[in-house]
């Protein structure tokens, strides 16, 4: 047998919803958040998926999320995983969107509506992160042969996991996929990658 991992985007922050670049910066869950991540949890209690582990960023945001998925389910607290943060936006950290737009990012990948700067002062490139990506995973799937195992991560790091799990580009990927907060996402060879979303809250 082998572990069956569901990762989780964490809650929407304060910084989410004031559209600021929050990176690798402490932003609290928003009274939504907190809703949407008691939202998961009741999926997870009625599909009756009960995750053995549960690894987390060390971000509050998705130490926040985990916990309230871990206590609806009644399971052990979320082991913290430093690999787990989000991708590391250098001078960008704390800005808004338009103020980014004003800064040199190394250029500008647009996916649909969205735009993800390529290398921002200070920051982490998508192939840097690519590989953190695939350290994390890796070191979970050698852990765990068995049952399921929660992930709760950031936007573009579970994008990057994503991609790296199912051999995807990952510029193509951020193209691609998004993960809205609070989505359930299955890492599972046995679907497609555009059938892996199993949950987004209401």
């Amino acid at each position: 047998m082998t572990a069956r991992i569901l990762l989780a985007r964490h809650a929407q922050s304060k910084d989410n919803l004031a559209g600021i670049l929050g990176g690798r910066r402490d932003s609290v869950l928003t009274p939504l958040g907190i809703l949407q991540a008691q939202e998961a949890a009741r999926y997870l209690q009625q599909k009756g998926i009960r995750p053995i582990m549960v690894y987390s960023s060390t971000a509050l945001r998705a130490q926040q999320t985990s916990e309230i998925i871990t206590s609806t389910l009644n399971t052990s607290t979320a082991m913290l995983k430093r690999d787990l943060q989000e991708r590391d936006m250098g001078i960008l950290t704390g800005m808004t969107k338009s103020e980014a737009l004003k800064v040199d990012t190394g250029g500008i990948i647009i996916a649909g509506k969205r735009s993800f700067a390529r290398m921002p002062k200070n920051g982490e490139s998508f192939p840097e992160l690519r590989a953190r990506a695939k350290r994390v995973l890796g070191s979970i799937i050698q852990t765990h042969d068995t049952g399921v195992i929660l992930v709760v991560t950031h936007c573009v790091t579970s994008l990057m996991i994503f991609a790296e799990f199912y051999g995807l580009d990952w510029e193509d990927t951020l193209k691609r996929f998004y993960f809205g907060n609070a989505n359930l996402v299955w890492l599972d060879n046995s679907l497609r990658p555009q059938d892996a979303v199993c949950f987004q809250p209401s």
